[in-house]
């Protein structure tokens, strides 16, 4: 073009237009995005540009091809910078309407369909732990439902990786950690009996963050329960109901574990505690707890 840096700018305003366009598939429209596409849009559209007349004598200033070069890549690169803005807020906003969407259909039951939106959240914005947590809780509620071993040990391995990626982007938190000794401990009583130690490990680092939490320490009980180390088992069941005597998982372990101490007489009243606690939903876990 005849004017300099008139390509550049209208290469600016082609992002800004597009920009908006992006915005507008989202559900975003607020007054200053309208008002800036029809600047752009009728900035983009203009006829050619020309040099304003020169009203005096004097000979016009010249732009040296130097200065101009280098107003092209500033603007170049300002126009690269909206762009790429642009295209990462649209991502998280995105990952945050998937993300939202699979809360819904969690809460709603529908764990495949809750599986499918948390994937596409994770897959949009991979550096929040937040939604890489949600998919690891339904895949481990999948796998619980599961009756296919294979496929309930290919639904264990992915919750694992997605609880690893999280903790590679944010510190791991107690929901973080109690999700992996979990799905360790799944992993463990799927065959995997290399995964206990792994439980144990990622249970004691979720107490360590909340050593009041009696649901952590229940669980931790159970996995000690399932190590072999029945003493320890009970140990922490203690722990745990000494926070919340109706904590039915940590008496379900006492249970066993006193059993297996031979304290028949604590044995029997841990379980009769535990059968009048437990919910109907845990019934099949207190009986495979407690034989």
């Amino acid at each position: 073009s005849a004017f300099p840096g008139e390509a550049t700018m209208r290469v600016g305003a082609l992002g800004a237009v597009l920009g908006h366009v992006a915005d507008g598939q989202v559900g975003i429209a607020t007054a200053m995005p309208l008002v800036l596409f029809w600047l752009v849009a009728g900035l983009l559209t203009s006829g050619p540009w020309a040099a304003a007349p020169i009203l005096s004598s004097a000979a016009p200033p010249q732009v040296t091809p130097r200065r101009a070069w280098r107003w092209s890549m500033v603007l170049a690169m300002a126009a690269l910078l909206a762009v790429l803005a642009a295209w990462t807020s649209t991502r998280w906003l995105l990952a945050s309407v998937a993300y939202a969407e699979g809360v819904r259909r969690g809460i709603a039951g529908q764990m495949e369909e809750a599986h499918r939106e948390f994937q596409r959240s994770v897959a949009l914005a991979p550096g929040l732990p937040l939604p890489a947590e949600a998919a690891a809780y339904t895949v481990l509620r999948l796998a619980g439902s599961e009756t296919d071993p294979a496929r309930r040990r290919d639904f264990l391995r992915e919750a694992a990786a997605l609880l690893i990626r999280a903790r590679y982007h944010a510190t791991g938190s107690v929901a973080s950690w109690t999700l992996t000794a979990q799905v360790a401990l799944a992993q463990a009583r799927a065959g995997d009996r290399s995964k206990l130690a792994e439980s144990l490990d990622a249970f004691g680092a979720a107490a360590r963050l909340s050593p009041d939490d009696p649901q952590v320490l229940a669980q931790w009980a159970w996995a000690w329960l399932e190590s072999g180390d029945a003493a320890r088992a009970r140990q922490t069941a203690e722990r745990a109901l000494s926070r919340d005597p109706r904590e039915w998982l940590a008496w379900a372990v006492l249970a066993r574990s006193a059993r297996e101490l031979g304290d028949l007489a604590e044995a029997e009243r841990a379980l009769g505690a535990a059968r009048k606690l437990a919910p109907p939903e845990a019934r099949r876990l207190l009986d495979a707890i407690v034989p």
